[in-house]
């Protein structure tokens, strides 16, 4: 459980790569509730104590300012202090006095006011004879009013995942990431021999030019259709730029795109003078 948090970035990472949206929903709670919900389980499906009281200690909540964990919507197990953030939001403060306030939680009465729902006892001095109504037909209104303030609050929360997920912001794959999924038999075939022909024309221009640092413009005849292309790159200060250094960066994309063709998931760069665009870029990054 040391990686709890280590988890929500992987998911964070894969949802991004495969582009779709995702939410975080923490379920907020104090370890009281949760010490006597696990001590109501059957024995085979209840924690340990020492365990539980690990999770107690290593879970770290997640925080709407990092990217991994937002949009963040957060609901506690009482529905009266449902509190929802998002990106930019200022629930934090909220979340660190979550468990204060669940400790310390009164009846509210419908204009946020606390009520006491103790009987009067002057009302019960001035008929000793009959049961007192009063009180009962009071809580009774108070648990409708609960009841309805707890369907708007998980309506509410409803309606912040279905935007989250359906309206939210899509984050791009980062460019040096971003895989190729092939649309032809032969895409290994051309991956290959392109990210060849581009390394073997930087080369010779480097070569040609004896240039060490600073830009670069080099020609280059794609292999498979023939296509003149001319690609830039800049080569930084004291960076030396040869054949072995050149030569692993191409294992390093090829193997990259290979993995991705294996496993069915990538982006739509399957053309010849696009595999050679990406493969510029992917140098340049790594330079």
């Amino acid at each position: 459980m040391n990686y709890i948090k280590g988890f929500r970035y992987q998911l964070y990472c894969a949802a991004r790569e495969a582009g779709v949206r995702t939410c975080t929903i923490h379920i907020a709670n104090i370890p009281a509730n949760c010490l006597a919900y696990n001590a109501k389980l059957a024995p085979e499906s209840r924690y340990k104590e020492e365990t539980i009281q690990n999770l107690f200690t290593r879970y770290e909540e997640p925080n709407s300012s990092v990217r991994w964990d937002s949009p963040l919507i957060v609901f506690p197990w009482c529905d009266s202090l449902v509190s929802t953030q998002h990106d930019g939001g200022t629930g934090d403060q909220g979340m660190r006095g979550l468990a204060h306030k669940l400790q310390g939680l009164r009846v509210l009465g419908n204009d946020g006011e606390e009520q006491d729902t103790r009987p009067d006892p002057v009302q019960q001095a001035r008929s000793p004879e009959r049961p007192d109504l009063s009180a009962a037909v009071h809580a009774e209104r108070i648990d409708s009013s609960q009841a309805a303030k707890g369907d708007h609050s998980w309506s509410r929360i409803a309606d912040d995942i279905w935007t989250a997920i359906t309206k939210g912001d899509l984050k791009p794959v980062h460019a040096a990431v971003k895989t190729a999924t092939p649309t032809s038999t032969n895409f290994l075939h051309i991956l290959e021999i392109t990210t060849t022909a581009v390394l073997t024309s930087l080369l010779s221009a480097l070569n040609d030019s004896q240039t060490r640092c600073g830009a670069v413009s080099f020609p280059c005849v794609l292999p498979n259709t023939g296509k003149a292309c001319v690609f830039a790159i800049n080569i930084p200060m004291g960076k030396t730029i040869n054949v072995g250094v050149l030569q692993r960066l191409k294992r390093q994309y090829t193997t990259m795109h290979k993995q991705a063709n294996a496993a069915g998931r990538g982006s739509s760069v399957t053309h010849e003078d696009e595999i050679a665009e990406s493969f510029v870029k992917y140098v340049q990054g790594a330079i």
